[in-house]
């Protein structure tokens, strides 16, 4: 039988991701999807999110899709012009 767990857990286990990464890399497919337990509460599958943290293999902060690990590989999205352009 596998356990389930909350989202506090969850944020831990991952390194601190937030809900709304969390959310985005489900919906994108990238990240184990949350089982619904009632009406009002969610948890995910705890040997998915260890293997997910398996296949990633990264250290905190650098989970590829999130805004840090587009900062730390210079690929962050702002809408602004890089350089001294106006």
């Amino acid at each position: 039988m596998s356990n389930l767990i909350r989202f506090p857990v969850v944020q831990i286990k991952t390194g601190g991701l937030s809900r709304s990464t969390i959310w985005r890399l489900e919906r994108d497919g990238c990240f184990p999807k949350r089982r619904v337990v009632t009406a009002n509460t969610v948890a995910w599958n705890e040997a998915e999110i260890d293997e997910w943290i398996q296949s990633k293999n990264v250290g905190i902060g650098n989970v590829p899709g999130t805004r840090r690990a587009n900062i730390a590989v210079g690929t962050r999205q702002t809408g602004k012009k890089s350089g001294n352009q106006k």
